[in-house]
């Protein structure tokens, strides 16, 4: 398709305005998207074809899950890398089986969505999102934004409306409503209150440890350099700009965009096509898929806000291919037609040891003032619990590390404001605890032990019937997730599925883990 027609009725800035909308619909499960038939393009380039699973027999590949990590990386600001450390990757091609099962099991009784819906739920979702835009032109934009066909946009929605059609259809208006003795008794549950005094062992008050024996920052190194010392994979790049004619305008530009992209298709490469389109060409020094890296300032320098879209595009190319033309808009709403190559990979490792031993030094002469004060924090919880010190004295004993015996009063589990030092992490096990127990916290600054002084639960005539109703919304939403759940996990007893785990790691694991 021409630079031409795909710039009718649409504008960059309008086309990120309507990404972001749908991207919003979709995490708050609005609208839940099948990213495999919604995404096309490649993914790391390690290997975007590799299959990472199959659900009766369909891939779930590399690209598929590069894409659908996208919204949680942007967000988060981790690396591939990093969030599959953190179990972030299985967790979402977890989720991308159960939403194949899903649509499998949806289709298998018979559940068709017609067209009509469909274009109802676009047409709606588009008024929301670009709201006195023609639908035509903001649908265009949308689907050129993220390089979609309309076939495939819509045919991912019909499959994910029907996920919903089948969970409305296994919910019975009697099931989906919680009896009102368990909504009662969750509300008082979650505004038990209680009282509690607590001391804390502040790391920082810990003494001093001596140097670190032998091996151990080694240690601590081969620990650690996946995730705090992981290197992501960077990318040396050639942008390639469209000049803009002395005369001829916008379309004139357009037309050169048109032919830098016909040239792209026939295979040239960006230093070749510059021989027939007049293009400004500029090498950018290896960066990562955020932008970070020796080249950072040339390419904000380049391309200023329109750099994330060259990132992405570019880490879905693999080395020497060049990208298609990108349009892009500077602060002046004038469009700039780029294309982007890759010239160099620089694959994803760990920073060598000696660069972060200092930094190593440091993380474990912490690690070990915390474990001096988690000793003292467990021999004064054992003295507690016997009877032998009270809570006043483990205080005065523990000496200028321990901060004051803290009073909370009236603390709730669902408290959505904590007294420090707690944090909600720790909240559970105060209410673990039994009245006049006492009990080990695991807070940011150390750890404390805290003396569970009363506990009280609301009573029904503090309970008022507005009260109720968020819980009985969230127990019915609870139940119908519940029961697709059942039913995603009946297609999958009569379906066959593949995964392959060991094709994570190496994909994003770094290298010599």
């Amino acid at each position: 398709m021409s630079i031409r027609a795909l710039r009718t009725g649409m504008g960059a800035g309008v086309s990120k305005v309507i990404l972001s909308a749908f991207v919003v619909l979709m995490i708050a499960g609005l609208v839940l998207m099948d990213v495999d038939s919604l995404f096309s393009g490649r993914g790391p380039a390690s290997g975007p074809g590799m299959v990472l699973a199959r659900v009766g027999g369909e891939p779930i590949t590399a690209a598929d899950l590069a894409r659908a990590m996208g919204p949680a990386l942007a967000q988060t600001g981790l690396t591939q890398q990093q969030a599959h450390a953190f179990g972030l990757s299985q967790t979402m091609l977890n989720n991308m089986v159960a939403d194949r099962l899903a649509q499998r099991a949806a289709r298998r009784v018979g559940i068709t969505v017609p067209d009509a819906v469909v274009a109802r739920v676009v047409a709606e979702q588009i008024r929301t999102a670009a709201p006195g835009m023609s639908e035509k032109a903001a649908l265009e934009a949308l689907l050129r934004h993220m390089g979609l066909t309309e076939a495939a946009f819509t045919d991912a929605l019909r499959a994910d409306i029907g996920v919903r059609l089948l969970g409305a259809a296994l919910i019975a208006p009697q099931v989906n409503t919680p009896p009102e003795a368990l909504v009662r008794g969750l509300y008082a549950h979650a505004h038990e209150a209680r009282d509690i005094d607590l001391v804390p062992f502040r790391t920082a008050g810990a003494a001093e440890p001596g140097p670190p024996p032998e091996g151990a920052l080694e240690a601590l190194y081969a620990a650690r350099k996946g995730t705090t010392f992981a290197v992501p994979e960077r990318r040396a790049l050639l942008l390639a700009e469209v000049n803009a004619p002395e005369e001829g305008g916008v379309e004139a530009l357009v037309a050169r965009a048109d032919a830098l992209d016909d040239a792209i298709v026939a295979g040239r490469a960006l230093p070749d096509a510059a021989k027939d389109v007049p293009l400004a060409l500029r090498e950018i020094a290896p960066v990562d898929e955020r932008g970070e890296g020796p080249g950072a300032e040339a390419l904000d320098a380049a391309l200023g806000p329109g750099a994330a879209d060259i990132l992405f595009t570019a880490f879905a190319l693999t080395p020497g291919e060049a990208s298609a033309v990108l349009e892009l808009q500077d602060d002046k709403g004038t469009p700039r037609f780029v294309a982007v190559s890759v010239e160099e990979v620089i694959p994803r490792g760990s920073q060598p040891f000696a660069e972060v031993q200092d930094v190593l030094e440091a993380q474990w002469a912490e690690d070990a003032r915390r474990a001096t004060a988690e000793a003292e924090a467990q021999k004064a919880l054992a003295a507690l619990r016997a009877g032998e010190v009270t809570l006043e004295g483990v205080y005065r004993t523990r000496g200028n590390g321990a901060g004051a015996v803290k009073a909370i009063r009236g603390l709730e589990r669902s408290s959505p404001a904590l007294p420090l030092p707690l944090v909600p992490e720790a909240v559970p096990a105060v209410f673990a605890a039994p009245v006049g127990g006492y009990v080990l916290l695991d807070l940011p600054q150390g750890p404390a032990v805290a003396h569970v002084l009363d506990a009280r639960l609301p009573t029904q005539e503090d309970i008022q019937g507005a009260d109720l109703a968020p819980v009985r919304a969230r127990l019915a939403e609870e139940m119908a997730a519940e029961t697709l759940a059942m039913a995603i996990e009946a297609e999958r007893a009569r379906t066959s599925v593949q995964t392959y785990p060991g094709r994570l790691d190496a994909l994003y694991a770094p290298e010599g883990r």
